[in-house]
């Protein structure tokens, strides 16, 4: 009897452990994704901004590199980089100095954010993007 709480003590602590790893944003980020929606707002999402075989992935120390065979430019590249909070995600380009702003949400394997500082084409005829929602490949 005193063999099966001793099991059974040691299955929640490593549940209990298990479970607060994976709820950490810094590690649950990491890893292989696909754009599948983008939009000026929440509202107006649709396709991704690139195909299905457009891949983002998010490392440890805090880069970001797409994988887009179809794509000349970006065949195997360093997109960027990133950071991650409890509160916000952050993501700059290569070329830029500071970091954008985003709220963030994991749903199972989609990563959403929101631009805390949108922008809004209004009359122009360019097209922003303000939300993105991410599914996890790998």
């Amino acid at each position: 009897m005193k063999k099966s709480y001793l099991f059974v003590i040691i299955a929640a602590v490593v549940m209990i452990f298990s479970s607060c790893k994976n709820n950490n944003p810094e590690n649950a980020i990491i890893g292989k994704w696909v754009m599948i929606s983008a939009g000026e707002t929440e509202s107006s999402l649709g396709d991704g901004l690139h195909g299905k075989d457009v891949h983002f992935e998010f490392k440890s120390n805090g880069t970001i590199w797409i994988d887009c065979p179809s794509c000349a430019e970006y065949k195997r590249s360093k997109y960027g980089y990133y950071k991650i909070d409890d509160e916000y995600f952050y993501h700059r380009y290569d070329i830029d100095t500071e970091y954008e702003v985003y709220t963030y949400s994991f749903d199972g394997n989609k990563f959403k954010i929101s631009n805390i500082n949108p922008k809004f084409a209004g009359n122009l005829t360019i097209y922003i993007v303000n939300v993105f929602v991410y599914e996890r490949i790998k």
